[in-house]
């Protein structure tokens, strides 16, 4: 529209190296030519260079076609969505020990649980055996023996007081009792076998041991669960009356 107020169209003057518009309401004509270092310049004849350089500035505006599809400039790209992120899980999980770590259940018997044959302690009293009270009463272990199938040495136990049920002696002897390859032998105080161990060896001196698991099987390892109450008492390799 020209500054009268009246709509145009625009029309290009074929003139050899400058193409023109015009309003043809003002009269007015640009002519869009480039002087050397100088850059475009725009010359304006008519009553207004302000409809003619409205004009000209439409000669930019990429060419539309009749269904008004854009035929100019580059093709927009689809926006995409960002992936979304999993969500971290806030449950938590409480663990429970495996059958080689849980203590054994109480079976109605006095068990040997655990035997230390080779410990990091070289000194007597290194070794050790621990007992477990299975059955629903107290226990009183005095003048019962553990005997090595290796040395062949049978040491009498030495505690203070009964072991409660569910509870466990550590016993140690007062000098080298078993061989790194040994069975442990337990018997109450009248010789009755009340518990053995099979064939175990040890040689390796550190804090790994042979202890019996909840399905009542052996293993070697650090996966020994000591029973919340534990007794220490004295494995006497010397025979003591009873």
């Amino acid at each position: 529209m020209c500054p009268e107020g009246q709509p145009f169209a625009l029309a290009v003057f074929p003139r050899p190296g400058l193409p023109s518009v015009s309003c043809p309401w003002c009269g007015g004509r640009a002519n869009r030519a480039t002087a050397p270092g100088r850059g475009t310049a725009m010359t304006a004849r008519g009553r207004t260079a302000a409809c003619l350089l409205a004009a000209s500035a439409l000669l930019a505006v990429p060419a539309c076609s009749d269904d008004g599809a854009d035929r100019g400039g580059p093709t927009p790209t689809p926006a995409t969505s960002a992936p979304s992120l999993p969500t971290a899980s806030t449950s938590t999980t409480t663990p429970q020990p495996s059958a080689s770590q849980a203590t054994p259940r109480p079976d109605g018997l006095v068990r040997i649980i655990a035997v230390e044959v080779a410990s990091e302690d070289r000194s007597p009293g290194g070794q050790y055996v621990m007992l477990f009270n299975g059955t629903s009463e107290a226990v009183d272990l005095a003048c019962w023996t553990v005997r090595s199938a290796s040395t062949g040495i049978s040491a009498r136990i030495s505690t203070d007081g009964a072991i409660p049920p569910g509870a466990a002696a550590r016993l140690f002897p007062d000098g080298r009792l078993f061989g790194s390859t040994d069975t442990v032998k337990l018997s109450d105080r009248d010789a009755r076998e009340v518990d053995h161990t099979p064939r175990i060896t040890d040689r390796t001196g550190d804090d790994q041991v042979w202890f019996r698991d909840q399905t009542g099987g052996w293993r070697f390892g650090r996966g020994l669960a000591i029973p919340s109450q534990v007794a220490d008492g004295r494995l006497a390799l010397r025979s003591t009356s009873c």
